[in-house]
């Protein structure tokens, strides 16, 4: 029997810049545990494997897929991003991944920041007006 391979599998983020819920990883098609954030090491036999990752809630989202090549003994390093917002996709690759949708997130943030400044704005220029 041949000697096995390992996917090393890192959730980029922590669980308070990604989401609290650990995505869902297939190898295959099989479906492996890993932790929430952080790194999990698979043990596999040698050959080639499709690893898909999404995360799912209400619904799914942050779906990435990457075929990758795994040799005896080899090691292959496999990194999520997870997405900031539900409605853009996760990252996956054997090097650290952008993670997609930061933009939105900032915005989402800032509207009502910006809407209640606006609104306390208002009321002391009243207020000063009186």
């Amino acid at each position: 029997m041949a000697q096995p391979g390992y996917v090393q599998f890192t959730v980029q983020g922590n669980i308070w810049t990604s989401t609290m819920i650990p995505p869902t990883v297939t190898l295959n098609g099989y479906q492996v545990s890993i932790v929430n954030h952080g790194t999990a090491l698979i043990p596999v036999q040698p050959g080639t494997y499709v690893i898909e990752a999404q995360i799912r809630y209400l619904w799914n989202f942050g779906h990435a897929a990457l075929q990758v090549q795994v040799h005896p003994g080899q090691t292959v390093p496999v990194f999520y991003g997870p997405p900031w917002i539900t409605w853009s996709p996760g990252a996956l690759g054997v090097v650290p991944q952008k993670r997609h949708g930061l933009g939105w997130y900032i915005g989402i943030l800032c509207v009502p920041f910006a809407a209640i400044l606006l609104t306390l704005g208002g009321v002391v220029a009243m207020l000063f007006t009186i």
